[in-house]
């Protein structure tokens, strides 16, 4: 079996094989629907008492992975929100070598995300 594609960029495609070695594979359907599963690595701690973040000093992100039942070990991306209580808005917190620095007290909520190559989209983790 021989594939060649070029000129694509940021696509998601599929692809159909009728027949393997003369087997006719016409009929036989995978279709990937199921979603991939985060992992957040916690370091030991509880993931019910973490360290508390401190205005003006680096806090680590912890590390995570997705793993999906066909595509395997999956990229999982981060984001950082800060809870604005003044004007109750979301506001994103620059995130750098997987850590963030807080600039204000309060509530920082640290997304994980990740999506298989089926387009499924795990169900986001947060970490208070």
């Amino acid at each position: 079996l021989s594939i060649s594609i070029s000129d694509f960029s940021n696509a998601i495609g599929r692809i159909v094989v009728k027949s393997v070695a003369g087997v006719d594979l016409s009929g036989i359907y995978l279709d990937d629907t199921t979603t991939p599963t985060i992992n957040i690595d916690y370091l030991g701690q509880s993931s019910t008492s973490l360290p508390r973040a401190v205005v003006g000093q680096k806090y680590n992100i912890f590390p995570a992975t997705a793993l999906d039942n066909y595509d395997g070990v999956l990229d999982v991306n981060t984001s950082v929100t800060y809870s604005d209580t003044t004007n109750g808005k979301e506001i994103d917190v620059s995130v750098t070598d997987n850590a963030f620095v807080p600039k204000h007290e309060g509530t920082y909520t640290i997304t994980y995300s990740a999506k298989d190559y089926s387009g499924n989209k795990a169900i986001d983790k947060k970490v208070k």
